[in-house]
């Protein structure tokens, strides 16, 4: 009695040990790949993986497709060692052949045609038992010669999460890991979102290791390359999020990468993730520099911007507008353009006809071509706003033809209007001038009538250029008394002949009375003002901007200076 007992626990014990073993071998033999859309003239296949690290044997096993009756697995070349995989076809001579894998990994079954827009493909084993399925749908491909491959083993097969389109280039991976395999070490960058001055890094684990310490370098188009060391621990199926601070160096629209940099990562697909940057332009940290407004034949009206700021700053997507009647009734998109600090740029019309007039300059430098034949400048009158994308002002112009005519200039084709000082105010009439250089245009060079440049002359030690009226104010009323003002100006300089003009201004920039012009001087001399205009008008009450011009040759040299004469109301 006792031994029959011990044959029957014995029995029992063997029995239990046969069925697990069977349960294990259904939860590692899996179906990896499918190609249910070959490119002639490979057959349709499907790809078995011994998960497991036993040898386990599949003779007998079934395969059902959609609802067509089971197919018996061939018992040849059907025993599978660890870690193997196996493919199950009805062509096995042809995709022997265009595969070139060799025979006994393909074990024959007379499988009915996998349809391209979606079945279900379902592993059975000797018993009959679902071992595993998969439905798939057509448009997990994008066309024909595209596998679809499991990504976890260890995750169900009926789980539309678990597989995915082949990314290997030769559409598939026949008998090969799976090219969107889940991996041991594998992190990921899912998103990368800047906000104010911090840009949030979010990192996903679709590995089965958890992941130490990882490291993310981040490029800011070409001005910034940093890198930011981690401590966190990130666990498989989970996410981190990291605030990186984004340096303060530049303005405008940037495109930026963050990119994780571990060497043992084994899918560098997902490494990285792209985000754009976008800084309003601060009003006047990049300015109006020189304007070409009457080009010589031939060549193509431009503009010149100088960055004042101690940043980078990118013009992609700035806007241009301009108009002679009002502003804006010309807009013109500007292609990137990316101005170092303390340095000029060039938007052109046309960059082939700018350096065509200007050999010198490299190509290479920052020079935005719109590829237009003008820029719709107005050869006597024209506003200029540069627009951030967000509609904001960053610098506006409304100049006139004779903000640039000088002593030394007496026609304008050719000769650019510059700016005199970068701080200076953009409308002011007295901070333009036109260019002294013998090119007519200084592009991408400090502009010849800059500040620097105009209040350069060398003058006797203790001596100054100076400008004054008197009396200040004074009442051209007509009554004796301070009708008229006198101009006193001291050049400084003794024995140099200098040409002078001056020019008195209303408020809005218009020239109201030429008081001298091309008048040569030595050492100083008086001029006086009656109050009436270069029309014989008397000019009404108010602050009247005057701007005195010095210009000597041999060698060239100019000065100016800029005072105000105030004419009083008739006194009651």
């Amino acid at each position: 009695m006792t031994m029959k007992r011990t044959v029957l626990s014995t029995f029992a014990i063997l029995l239990l040990l046969l069925v697990a073993a069977t349960a294990r071998a259904q939860e590692c033999i899996v179906i990896n790949e499918i190609m249910f859309a070959p490119t002639k003239p490979e057959p349709e296949w499907i790809e078995l993986l011994n998960a497991s690290a036993d040898t386990i044997s599949i003779a007998g096993w079934h395969m059902t497709v959609g609802h067509y009756l089971p197919k018996a697995l061939d018992s040849a070349n059907s025993t599978l060692p660890p870690d193997s995989m196996v493919v199950i076809t009805a062509s096995d001579s042809v995709l022997a052949a265009v595969d070139q894998i060799p025979a006994f990994k393909i074990i024959h079954v007379a499988l009915p045609a996998l349809s391209n827009s979606g079945s279900t493909v379902t592993l059975s084993d000797t018993s009959g038992a679902m071992v595993d399925s998969v439905s798939y749908s057509g448009n997990w491909v994008k066309g024909t010669g595209t596998s679809i491959e499991r990504i976890d083993p260890s995750k169900p097969g009926y789980l539309v999460s678990n597989w995915s389109a082949c990314l290997d280039t030769s559409g598939s991976t026949i008998l090969r890991p799976n090219s969107v395999r889940r991996r041991a070490r594998d992190l990921a960058i899912t998103l990368a979102q800047p906000y104010d001055s911090v840009l949030y890094v979010t990192l996903a684990n679709d590995g089965h290791d958890t992941l130490y310490d990882p490291t993310v370098s981040v490029w800011i188009g070409t001005i910034d390359s940093l890198l930011y060391p981690t401590t966190a621990a990130i666990l498989p199926d989970s996410v981190a999020i990291f605030a990186l601070p984004l340096p303060q160096d530049f303005f405008g629209l940037f495109s930026g990468i963050a990119c994780l940099t571990d060497s043992l990562d084994e899918n560098h697909a997902n490494d990285s993730a792209r985000f754009s940057i976008a800084l309003s332009i601060p009003r006047d940290s990049l300015v109006i520099n020189e304007l070409m407004f009457a080009p010589i034949g031939g060549s193509t009206q431009w503009m010149e911007l100088y960055n004042r700021s101690g940043s980078w700053i990118s013009m992609d997507s700035a806007k241009l507008l301009t108009g002679i009647s009002k502003p804006g009734t010309y807009s013109h998109w500007i292609p990137s353009l990316l101005i170092a600090p303390d340095s000029f740029a060039i938007v052109a019309a046309d960059s082939g006809l700018f350096f065509q007039r200007y050999p010198s300059l490299p190509r290479q430098g920052a020079v935005a071509d719109l590829n237009l034949s003008t820029l719709n400048f107005g050869k006597d009158s024209c506003t200029l706003v540069l627009h951030n994308p967000d509609t904001t002002t960053i610098d506006s112009v409304h100049y006139l033809k004779t903000w640039q005519q000088s002593l030394v200039r007496k026609t304008f084709t050719g000769i650019s209007l510059e700016r005199i000082d970068p701080a200076g105010g953009s409308n002011d009439p007295n901070n333009w001038h036109a260019s002294l250089d013998s090119l007519g245009a200084t592009p991408l060079r400090p502009n010849s009538a800059s500040s620097s440049a105009v209040h350069d002359t060398v003058l006797p030690a203790g001596t100054t250029f100076n400008a004054s009226f008197s009396p200040n104010p004074f009442s051209p009323d007509g009554d004796g008394f301070e009708d008229a003002t006198t101009l006193t100006i001291q050049t400084g300089d003794a024995t140099s002949t200098w040409d002078m003009r001056v020019r008195l201004f209303d408020t809005h920039g218009h020239t109201v009375r030429l008081l001298a012009d091309a008048v040569p001087i030595i050492g100083a001399t008086t001029l006086t003002f009656d109050g009436k205009a270069d029309n014989g008008q008397t000019l009404g009450p108010g602050l009247y901007p005057v701007l005195v011009e010095l210009t000597a040759s041999n060698p060239l040299r100019t000065m100016q200076r800029a005072t105000a004469v105030v004419i009083a109301g008739k006194r009651r």
